[in-house]
């Protein structure tokens, strides 16, 4: 191998730009592993989007109060999304985020609630008109993915970025990192160096709007943005978003969980 050849896919997903980086002279290698995540990221965004007419997401969301049995990928996101909501004790909630953001106080309180919702593994069910959002974890989740099918064929180095949701898997062969950079505000970046690992921001432009299911309030974020370093981008992006939704706490909340991190504004 020539160290330092490093071939770069670019690709649609989430509605954002994503690339992957491959450090390989093998250039028939490298097209086979761009499809594995090309394809792996296109198929977990179409299963978990909301605007799809048939997927799972419409039938969790399609407005019934009958239970549901889901399949084991989305058994392990809702095992997530109520692991979040216990440790921001009821900030982050996924019934919340599938509300619009002009929703008022009495349609919050009637339509959302994560401590609302049983959740059996692999049965699920919710009050009748309440909807869930996963696409404030599925673009981690599928980071994830994509590198542990990706690493089943090749254990060259590899980077992939969904649209800011980062990870790789081992240093560079020729320079031991990876530079990358972050948007910290609109118009500012950041540049970070790293080895290995996941890395995940959240910001105060987030397309999102967070209530506190403990009082049906909007949450206003206190910071620009908060990056996160962790051992996979999942981890990463769970304790960004979580530490955003703590405001003024946001940096105890991190050191409390030992987490790499930086914090803008």
């Amino acid at each position: 191998m020539q160290n330092g050849i490093v071939f770069l896919g670019k690709f649609i997903a989430f509605e954002r730009q994503c690339e992957v980086q491959f450090e390989t002279s093998d250039q028939k290698l490298a097209e086979e592993l761009f499809d594995i995540v090309h394809s792996e990221a296109i198929r977990i965004f179409d299963k978990y989007s909301l605007t799809s007419t048939n997927n799972i997401m419409r039938r969790i969301n399609r407005g019934t109060a009958e239970s549901i049995i889901v399949d084991e990928e989305t058994a392990g996101l809702l095992d997530f999304a109520d692991a979040c909501f216990t440790l921001s004790e009821g900030r982050f909630d996924s019934s919340c985020l599938a509300l619009q953001p002009s929703a008022n106080k009495p349609h919050i309180s009637a339509k959302s609630g994560w401590n609302k919702i049983r959740w059996d593994n692999p049965r699920l069910r919710m009050l009748q008109g309440m909807k869930l959002n996963f696409s404030a974890i599925d673009k981690e989740h599928a980071a994830d993915r994509c590198m542990a099918l990706a690493s089943e064929v090749s254990s060259i180095p590899i980077l992939i970025n969904l649209g800011g949701n980062i990870l790789a898997n081992k240093p560079r062969l020729s320079t031991n990192d990876w530079w990358i950079e972050i948007p910290i505000t609109q118009s500012e970046v950041q540049t970070l160096q790293i080895v290995a690992g996941g890395i995940a921001t959240a910001s105060r432009n987030s397309e999102h709007q967070y209530f506190d299911s403990r009082n049906c309030q909007p949450i206003a974020f206190n910071h620009e943005s908060i990056t996160v370093a962790a051992d996979s981008c999942t981890e990463a992006g769970m304790l960004a978003t979580l530490a955003m939704l703590y405001e003024d706490d946001a940096e105890a909340f991190l050191t409390q969980q030992q987490a790499k991190y930086w914090i803008h504004g």
